[in-house]
């Protein structure tokens, strides 16, 4: 199996690093990629791996909107499966996107082993950036034909923003 790092990123809270390309733990036949997300202060291992992607992931991209947490159970089906431990207890919700191939998964850090969203066909080769606006409303999508794509949300689609009271002190 052959690996291509790209960009990884820091939730806005500054808790979680997840980081593209890596191989699935253990090594499995034929090759599966992962994502590996830490908890910072701990590098030795990952505290959470999102499995099963079959195309390279080469780019992480954080929401720059912290949500508040939601009940809704609706889940979107995809070509990742999520290993759950005990690391998203959290009083709101993250969201990030992660390029794979040609498409895109969305993640948060409340929903269960899949994406909220996935998103595939906007280009006619591999996605190899992401990038989101200021206000979460929209997320930049390069890849290597040349094109810039935006994906846009509506107003709540994503959430509902945490109201800044209810931010981290440190935020």
């Amino acid at each position: 199996c052959s690996t291509v790092f790209r960009r990884l990123a820091w939730s806005p809270d500054g808790s979680f690093l997840v980081c593209p390309s890596g191989l699935e733990i253990p090594n499995v036949v034929p090759c599966r990629y992962s994502i590996h997300i830490f908890s910072r202060g701990v590098w030795n291992s990952p505290a959470l791996q999102s499995t099963g992607f079959t195309k390279i992931p080469t780019a992480i991209a954080f929401c720059p909107v912290i949500f508040s947490k939601r009940h809704a159970t609706d889940k979107v089906d995809s070509c990742a499966e999520v290993s759950r431990e005990e690391l998203f207890i959290l009083p709101y919700r993250m969201i990030f996107a992660v390029a794979c191939g040609d498409a895109i998964l969305i993640f948060d850090t409340e929903s269960s082993s899949r994406p909220i969203a996935y998103l595939a066909g906007l280009h006619y080769a591999e996605v190899t950036d992401l990038a989101w606006g200021a206000d979460g409303k929209a997320l930049f999508v390069s890849s290597t034909d040349g094109c810039v794509s935006i994906v846009s949300f509506e107003d709540e689609e994503l959430g509902f923003p945490l109201p800044s009271e209810k931010l981290p002190a440190w935020m």
